[in-house]
C-alpha cells in the first residue's frame, strides 16, 4: 500500500468516526429533549403568546360595531401562532442548541440524572414551581407598575413642556427671520418704500 492510499484510508476513518460521534451526540440530545419534555415549553410559549394577543386586543376597547374587524384579525394572528409556534418546526433548533451547549458526555450525565428519582421529581415539580414563580413575579409587577407608570406620566409632562418651549423658541426665530427679511427687502427696494408712503 502506498502513502497516498494510507492517507486516504486515514482520512476516511477520521471522517466516518467524526460523523458517528456527531450522530451519537445528536441522538443523545434528542433523548434529553424528549426526557425533559421541552416540547411542553413550546406549548406554553404558544399559550402565552395567544393570551398576550387576546389581552392586548381586549385592552383596545373597540366599539361593538368594529369588533368583527378585531375578531377577524385576531383569528389570523392566532392561526400564525398555531402554524409557526409548533414543536415540529422548533425541534431541530432546540436539539441544535443542546448539541452546541453540551458535550455528549454532559448530555449523557443529564440523561442519567433526569432518569433518577430526583431528576424525575425535578421534572414533575418544575411546571408547578414555574407557575408559582410566575405568580410571585406577577404580584411583584402589580406593586412596581404603578411606580413605573407614575414616572412615565411625569416624563410625558416634562416632554410636553420641553416641546412647548422648543416650539415657542423655534416660532420666535421664524418670526424674527421673517421680520429681518422684510426689513432687508425694504432697505434694498426703494420702490416699496415710496409705494408705502
Amino acid at each position: 500500500m502506498n502513502l497516498r492510499n494510507i492517507i486516504f484510508v486515514l482520512l476516511l476513518t477520521v471522517t466516518f468516526s467524526s460523523m458517528a460521534e456527531k450522530a451519537s451526540h445528536r441522538k443523545a440530545a434528542v433523548e434529553l429533549v424528549k426526557l425533559t419534555k421541552v416540547s411542553l415549553l413550546v406549548d406554553q410559549m404558544y399559550k402565552y403568546a395567544e393570551n398576550l394577543i387576546k389581552a392586548n386586543l381586549t385592552r383596545m376597547r373597540v366599539p361593538k360595531e368594529m369588533q368583527s374587524i378585531v375578531d377577524t384579525h385576531s383569528k389570523k394572528m392566532i392561526a400564525i401562532l398555531k402554524a409557526d409556534l409548533v414543536w415540529d418546526k422548533l425541534k431541530k433548533q432546540y436539539i441544535d442548541i443542546y448539541v452546541k451547549e453540551y458535550t455528549e458526555a454532559e448530555i449523557n450525565s443529564l440523561i442519567k440524572f433526569y432518569k433518577s428519582p430526583l431528576g424525575q421529581k425535578l421534572l414533575s415539580k418544575t411546571p408547578e414551581i414555574s407557575k408559582q414563580a410566575m405568580a410571585v413575579g406577577q404580584k411583584q409587577m402589580t406593586l412596581v407598575m404603578p411606580k413605573v407608570q407614575g414616572i412615565s406620566k411625569n416624563m410625558v409632562v416634562e416632554l410636553r413642556k420641553e416641546h412647548a418651549k422648543l416650539k415657542a423658541a423655534k416660532d420666535k426665530v421664524a418670526k424674527k427671520d421673517v421680520k429681518d427679511k422684510t426689513s432687508k427687502k425694504e432697505k434694498d427696494d426703494p420702490k416699496d418704500k415710496s409705494e408705502k408712503k
